[in-house]
């Protein structure tokens, strides 16, 4: 195996560490807001959308991995711009929805927008599938229905 094959591998095993990394956050914060104790609607709420701006942040690095290895033009690290340089030339399931998760991410984090719990799931599930589309989150380590 070669240098680069062997980063590629690494680089891969990270993702998908990462990856198990927002299973394990989204199934924490799906505890910790169904217990009995008192927890606030909006702190659910928050909760979960800690896991969207996760899970964003490991798509984010799938690409820029994938821009790396010339697989689309080179651009910024930021994430609008690995979307725009990457959406004609890797195979996406459901850019629209990842967009639209990037931009309530936006609103999250520089605006304290709220996001439904449930919203936050169909986010990650997308992100999810498209990873899982990519090879880098094996379908068996798929999240179970919130």
């Amino acid at each position: 195996m070669s240098q680069d094959q062997d980063d590629t591998a690494d680089d891969l095993a990270d993702l998908s560490a990462n990856w198990a990394l927002v299973q394990r956050f989204l199934a924490g914060a799906r505890l910790n807001t169904t217990m009995p104790l008192f927890v606030s609607h909006t702190f659910a709420n928050f909760a979960h959308a800690l896991v969207l701006v996760h899970a964003l942040a490991v798509l984010q690095q799938a690409l820029i991995r994938f821009r790396d290895l010339g697989r689309f033009p080179k651009c910024g690290r930021n994430l609008k711009a690995l979307l725009d340089s990457s959406e004609n030339h890797l195979e996406w399931l459901d850019l629209p929805t990842i967009r639209e998760a990037k931009s309530r991410r936006d609103g999250i984090a520089h605006r304290l927008e709220e996001l439904e719990r449930a919203q936050v799931w169909t986010y990650v599930r997308a992100i999810e599938k498209q990873l899982q589309h990519w090879g880098i989150v094996s379908e068996s380590d798929a999240m179970s229905p919130g």
